[in-house]
């Protein structure tokens, strides 16, 4: 009996010696193979989450965000980002402006949704500084995995300026009146610059159009403008004389020359005058024509002050002003000349005043 139970308890013993390494072997293996397939399961949402982002299009003739893009926040990974690196070329943005909107997202877990809303923002700051071309995308070159975002702002840029048929002339208007030009970045401001320089004279008629460039992220301006009524003439009249002597009313007329050089440039003259008085003074001697014994006349024969008689007055006033303004991209070029011939009693008087003025600065000499 004894001889059995240690027979028995050695075949069990050389029964476990003989299978255990396979079994353990079998689960090391099906470990492994487990592993694997997380990893692929892995690397399968990985791929669709950047091929999402990627599909995110941004369309810059239209400037806006494709609100299209839908995603499942219960379906798709997140990723912890530590670092949010954004390429900015052009220094479109500033540092600071840059870390108020990406500081919001660090150290965040972030999916496709999150991401995207990133991009909005970025892309809505460039809107709001007038880069309406310029937009924020996805570097295609990221592994969120790292816990690394890259980013990257595309410049919208102006491909070229057509201004009627682009000859000679339409080029030096380009010139003068745009304060960028071809290859530079688009800036919304900059076409209200040039706007409000082409309707600074009245004669002008001008359309302006942006449309999309031939080459990608480009935009081409193209501008109608024509002159109506280019010669102005005037009649004017006003009451700003101080006194009944020197006159109250005052008449004249003026004339205004819009683009004379057809650069957007205006010419105005004007010319202002009061009646003139001009009495007989012939009865007027000096000191070296008078007689022996003759006394220096005060008046015409029969003048007696004493009695209330008064000598008629002279009186001449000429106002000439002349003025030329041109304008120069984001300044104004202003030349003004004043000549006053002003004659009275006892008053006789040349005034002659010419003011250059730049932008706000104004020099008389």
């Amino acid at each position: 009996m004894f001889c059995k139970k240690i027979l028995i308890f050695c075949t069990f013993l050389l029964a476990n010696l003989v299978f255990s390494a396979p079994v353990n072997e079998a689960n090391r293996i099906i470990d492994i193979q487990q592993r694997h397939l997380e990893q692929e399961r892995i690397r399968q949402q990985q791929e669709k989450l950047q091929k999402e982002l990627e599909n995110t299009k941004f369309d810059n003739s239209q400037i806006k965000i494709d609100n299209d893009f839908k995603s499942n926040d219960n379906d798709l990974n997140k990723f912890l980002i530590n670092a949010i690196n954004l390429k900015d070329d052009d220094k479109l943005l500033s540092k600071r402006e840059k870390n108020r909107i990406i500081q919001k997202y660090l150290y965040l877990e972030l999916n496709s949704t999150d991401i995207k809303k990133l991009l909005t923002d970025l892309t809505n700051k460039l809107i709001s500084k007038g880069y309406t071309t310029s937009a924020v995308k996805f570097d295609k070159n990221n592994d969120l995995t790292t816990g690394t975002l890259n980013l990257e702002i595309v410049a919208g840029r102006i491909e070229d300026i057509r201004i009627n048929s682009g000859n000679g002339l339409d080029r030096y208007k380009e010139f003068f009146m745009f304060p960028k030009n071809r290859g530079k970045v688009f800036n919304i401001r900059d076409i209200d610059t040039a706007t409000d320089n082409f309707n600074s004279i009245n004669a002008n008629n001008m359309t302006m159009e942006v449309l999309p460039g031939r080459k990608e992220n480009y935009s081409r301006i193209e501008v109608k403008n024509r002159l109506k009524n280019k010669y102005t003439v005037g009649i004017l009249a006003n009451n700003y004389g101080d006194s009944k002597q020197n006159g109250i009313w005052r008449k004249g007329i003026n004339l205004n020359i819009d683009s004379p050089l057809g650069i957007g440039d205006n010419f105005y003259f004007t010319y202002m005058t009061v009646p003139k008085k001009d009495p007989n003074r012939s009865w007027k001697k000096t000191v070296e024509q008078l007689q022996p014994g003759e006394i220096l006349p005060i008046g015409p024969t029969g003048y007696d002050p004493l009695k209330g008689d008064t000598l008629p007055y002279k009186r001449r006033l000429d106002m000439f002003n002349f003025g030329y303004a041109m304008k120069f991209r984001t300044y104004t070029l202003k030349l003004n000349s004043v000549k006053v011939f002003r004659k009275a009693a006892f008053i006789q008087q040349i005034q002659y005043t010419i003011c250059i003025q730049v932008a706000t600065l104004c020099l008389l000499i």
